[in-house]
């Protein structure tokens, strides 16, 4: 699986972001094979939209771990493990710790463009206190502005 393929990605993530069909299983399943064909930051952009619905959206907690299951089955990489962890702490509404979180946007920086898997990262972080608010927004602009150095 490609790491990012941009050219891909931006008309599918536009296809899905804010208007993933949370409710028909077929259509799900068929985004999240096309995302896999595409790459994995288009695969992550699928997982994004899952743990983070738009407010106007009504989607339980059981439907969206239903959904991040499928997801995660039979995907294979050493990013998968970690974002899950942050995927089920969003959709909990149990925010990780601000330090655990940017051990894992650490990480998530070694592999280059993988943007949507860096955003739920940073929404699973815990920013309720100054402190961790400005450490997650200083991880995520500083991994950002290499990969944009980078032109990835």
């Amino acid at each position: 699986m490609k790491l990012h393929d941009l050219d891909r990605e931006k008309p599918f993530e536009a296809q899905i972001d804010g208007m993933l069909p949370y409710s028909d299983r077929a259509c799900c399943t068929a985004l999240i094979a096309e995302a896999r064909r595409i790459s994995l930051n288009a695969t992550f952009c699928v997982l994004d939209e899952i743990c983070r619905p738009p407010e106007r959206t009504t989607v339980t907690r059981e439907r969206q771990r239903a959904l991040i299951a499928e997801w995660g089955a039979d995907l294979e990489h050493d990013l998968v493990s970690p974002i899950l962890t942050c995927a089920d702490a969003i959709v909990e509404g149990k925010p990780l710790p601000w330090a655990d979180t940017i051990a894992v946007m650490e990480l998530v920086g070694n592999f280059d463009g993988q943007r949507a898997a860096l955003s739920v990262a940073y929404f699973s972080g815990d920013c309720d206190t100054i402190e961790g608010d400005a450490a997650l927004s200083s991880a995520e602009q500083r991994i950002r502005s290499v990969w944009d150095g980078k032109g990835v």
